[in-house]
C-alpha cells in the first residue's frame, strides 16, 4: 500500500509540473529563484538569469530526465512573462523554438510543461497553413493518448 501511494505521489507531480532536481544541481535551483513560474520572492524574478541558469543546467545534465520540462519552461517563460519596468517583453519566436525542442526532447512524455509546450505552439505558431497545421497536430497527439496509453503511464 505504502508503495501505492509513492508512486501516486510522482505521478502527481509530474501531473502538475513540478521539476524535480534530482540531481541536486546549483544551475536549477538558482533557475527556480529567478523563474516566473518558481520564483517565492517575486522581486527577484529575471527572465533573463533564469534562462541563463535552465540552459547551464542543460548543458549539465544533456540527458537528465527533466529535459522536456526545462525546455519547455523556457519557452514559457519568453510567450507569457513580460515585465515593462524591467523592460522585458514577450518573445513568440524564441518561445516557439522551445516549444518545439521540449517536443522533439521527448515526444511522449506527457506532464503539464508538455501540454503546455504544445498548446502554446499551436496558439502562436506562425499565420496562415503553419498555425493551422500546429493546432491539428496538438489534436492529433491529444487524440493519440488512449485509455491504454494514459493506463500504462500509471505503471
Amino acid at each position: 500500500m505504502r508503495k501505492y501511494f509513492i508512486f501516486l505521489f510522482i505521478v502527481t507531480a509530474n501531473t502538475f509540473g513540478l521539476i524535480r532536481n534530482y540531481e541536486n544541481s546549483e544551475n536549477l535551483k538558482n533557475a527556480m529563484i529567478y523563474c516566473p513560474s518558481y520564483a517565492r520572492d517575486k522581486d527577484l524574478v529575471d527572465r533573463d538569469k533564469a534562462v541563463r541558469f535552465y540552459k547551464a543546467y542543460l548543458e549539465e545534465y544533456p540527458e537528465s530526465i527533466n529535459r522536456a520540462k526545462v525546455l519547455s519552461r523556457i519557452g514559457m517563460n519568453y510567450a507569457q512573462y513580460e515585465d515593462e519596468e524591467k523592460g522585458v517583453s514577450r518573445n513568440y519566436d524564441i518561445a516557439r523554438d522551445y516549444f518545439r525542442k521540449a517536443i522533439e526532447a521527448d515526444p511522449d512524455f506527457v506532464c503539464y510543461e508538455t501540454i503546455v509546450a504544445r498548446t502554446n505552439l499551436a496558439s502562436i505558431a506562425e499565420r496562415g497553413d503553419k498555425r493551422f497545421s500546429e493546432r491539428l497536430n496538438a489534436c492529433k497527439w491529444l487524440d493519440s493518448c488512449s485509455d491504454d496509453y494514459i493506463r500504462s503511464l500509471e505503471k
